[in-house]
C-alpha cells in the first residue's frame, strides 16, 4: 500500500532529523496517519525515538538498531523548529559552549518560545532539561543578542576566568555574530538594569 506519508518525510526530513508527530499535515485523517506511521515503522521505513518522536533512520556499516540522541531531539522541539530559530541555550549551558567556564552543566538550560511557564524541567533517556519562557519573543533575527543578553545578566555568575578573559571571550562573540550596542541597547530594558552596566564594562 502506497501512502502520502512516505513521500512526505524524505522531501522534508534527513535522515537521523526528529519527526514530531503532532507537526505532520498531509492532509489524511487521524486514523490514517497512525495507519500510515504504524506501516512505516513495521517495514523499518521510519524507526522511533519515544512517544510522538520518530526520524528517518541512518545507513550504518556498523549496523545495529538506528537510534538519535536526545540532545538533538531537544534541539530541534526546542531551539531550531522548520519555521525557525524559536529558542537558545542559557545559563551554564551557554556560558561552557563560551569558553567562559570550565563548568560541564548537569541540566541544560534552555529559553524557549516552546515553553509555556516560566521555568519547568524535562527528563529524556537520562538526561534532564531546564526549559523557560523567553522575556521577549525569539526570532531568527534576535536569538543571538537575546542569548547574549541573557548570559550578560548573570556574567560573574557564569565566568571562571578573569574578568580581561572572559571580556575578550564576550567580545569575540558578539563581533563574529555581528552583535551591535544598539542591538543590545534595544532589547536590554527585557533584563535586569545591571545588564546596561555590564555592556559598558565590557566594552560592548
Amino acid at each position: 500500500m502506497k501512502t502520502k506519508l512516505l513521500p512526505y518525510l524524505l522531501k522534508n526530513y534527513s535522515p537521523g532529523e526528529p519527526i514530531f508527530y503532532k507537526d505532520i499535515s498531509i492532509g489524511s485523517s487521524a486514523d490514517s496517519m497512525r495507519h500510515q506511521f504504524a506501516m512505516l515503522l513495521k517495514t523499518g521505513k521510519i524507526a522511533k525515538y519515544g512517544n510522538g518522536t520518530f526520524f528517518l533512520p541512518k545507513k550504518s556499516l556498523l549496523g545495529g538498531e538506528p537510534f538519535i540522541s536526545t540532545d538533538a531531539v531537544v534541539f530541534s522541539k526546542y531551539i531550531s523548529r522548520k519555521d525557525g530559530i524559536i529558542g537558545y541555550y542559557s545559563g551554564l549551558t551557554f556560558a561552557n559552549q563560551l569558553g567562559v567556564t570550565y563548568q560541564v552543566p548537569i541540566v541544560k538550560e534552555i529559553v524557549s518560545n516552546n515553553c509555556s511557564s516560566n521555568a519547568r524541567k524535562i527528563a529524556l533517556n537520562g538526561r534532564e532539561y531546564q526549559i523557560r519562557k523567553p522575556k521577549f519573543k525569539v526570532t531568527d533575527k534576535n536569538h543571538k543578542v537575546l542569548q547574549l543578553l541573557s548570559f550578560l545578566e548573570n556574567y560573574r555568575k557564569y565566568t571562571d576566568y578573569e574578568s580581561g578573559d572572559a571580556s575578550e571571550k564576550v567580545r569575540a562573540y558578539a563581533k563574529s555574530n555581528g552583535i551591535t550596542q544598539e542591538q543590545l541597547f534595544k532589547h536590554a530594558d527585557n533584563f535586569n538594569r545591571s545588564v546596561y552596566k555590564t555592556i559598558i564594562e565590557l566594552g560592548l
